[in-house]
């Protein structure tokens, strides 16, 4: 009795460990999940649901490098990534997404993928500040919100692949492609097979560490769902990201605006003293964006009496760079908004999408909001 009870406490620290590794995967997957009710493609739609495996191995694959600490999984998580491995599928599948079996799986593992990247772009830059914020640390937040998922949304058992599908020599090749010579498809292999098990870690972990997920951030508890980077926002911009990536595997791209979702929401109250969460002011796009086409005179905010507003921009990389690595621009007010006053916020045109496309109608695009 004393060996088993041994053993049992020796597989669940095993399965804390991974899991810990495998944290945020329960999130992404109800993101990516919801999502495909939301492709407006339709072909899209289909294919996904009739690969859900494949979506659900994808979106946990990036992380799988994480476990062992392999050369890849950070890269694969980021544009250089998703840009190599379009042109592999395209190379290998054009054409035939809805008639072959593996190129069909092979666009959908495309999705989940880069759709887990994106999703962290939008949670780290709006969620995690007013975790931090509100709850004094976001540190373990990644694990203790995919506890509140588990306990949130039913049946989540149901999204650990039964078939894992692991493109493993289009994937070792994508990896190739970018000059990550050290990578193999026993790593690649590897890595989703611990991200599975710390898939099953949570849920065996879950009566246990979910009253102290509660108990690290009870802000995140009430408001991860609906606060920008939240579960909403990630299933709505996810699924523009998908529909996005779809054309671009059927060269259907070519002069297609980008969808971008403001926030603060246009016609939202917001308030005006917090220049780091709330007022934070900005776009998430369905592509990337040029950071060296941002600029103050491009992206300006005005309040309703003429004022215009001085700050700084994020866009995870220098400004001076030109290669498009955020789907994001965020802009920083230099000092509080002022109180109840409506604010506009004025794009031009001349902000490329990763394309060199105005990101933008001609006419520009704005939105107003207010503070309090």
């Amino acid at each position: 009795m004393k060996t088993r009870i041994t053993g049992l406490i020796s597989l669940a620290f095993l399965c804390f460990q991974i899991s810990a590794h495998a944290s945020g995967i329960a999130t992404h997957l109800i993101a990516s999940e919801q999502a495909v009710e939301l492709i407006e493609d339709q072909d899209l739609k289909r294919l996904i649901q009739k690969y859900p495996d494949a979506l659900r191995s994808s979106t946990s694959f990036p992380d799988g490098g994480y476990p062992l600490d392999y050369s890849w999984g950070e890269p694969a998580h980021w544009a250089p990534f998703q840009n190599a491995y379009i042109q592999r599928i395209k190379e290998v599948c054009l054409g035939r997404y809805l008639t072959n079996a593996y190129c069909g799986k092979l666009a959908v593992h495309l999705m989940g993928s880069v759709g887990h990247g994106f999703q962290d772009q939008v949670t780290d830059a709006l969620l995690l500040p007013k975790i931090a914020q509100e709850d004094g640390t976001d540190q373990t937040a990644d694990q203790d919100i995919d506890f509140f998922v588990i306990a949130d949304y039913p049946n989540r058992q149901a999204s650990i692949p039964q078939t894992w599908f692991i493109p493993f020599f289009d994937v070792f090749y994508t990896f190739e492609d970018m000059g990550l010579g050290r990578v193999n498809w026993l790593e690649i292999l590897i890595g989703g097979s611990l991200i599975r098990i710390g898939m099953v870690g949570e849920f065996i972990i879950f009566p246990f560490a979910y009253a102290e997920g509660i108990k690290n951030i009870p802000w995140a508890r009430d408001n991860y769902i609906t606060y920008p980077g939240g579960i909403n926002q990630m299933t709505i911009t996810s699924a523009r990201l998908y529909d996005y990536l779809w054309d671009r595997l059927n060269e259907q791209d070519e002069n297609k605006r980008a969808a971008l979702m403001p926030f603060p929401e246009p016609g939202s109250a917001v308030p005006h003293n917090n220049v780091r969460t709330d007022s934070q002011i900005g776009v998430i796009a369905d592509r990337g964006i040029i950071p060296n086409t941002v600029s103050a005179e491009d992206f300006v905010v005005t309040s309703e009496y003429g004022d215009v507003v001085s700050g700084s921009f994020n866009m995870r990389t220098s400004l001076s760079n030109p290669i498009a690595e955020s789907h994001l621009i965020i802009f920083y007010p230099r000092q509080a908004l002022e109180p109840n006053t409506t604010y506009k916020v004025s794009i031009s045109a001349n902000i490329k999408d990763e394309n060199g496309l105005p990101l933008v109608p001609d006419e520009g695009f704005s939105w107003e909001f207010q503070t309090y």
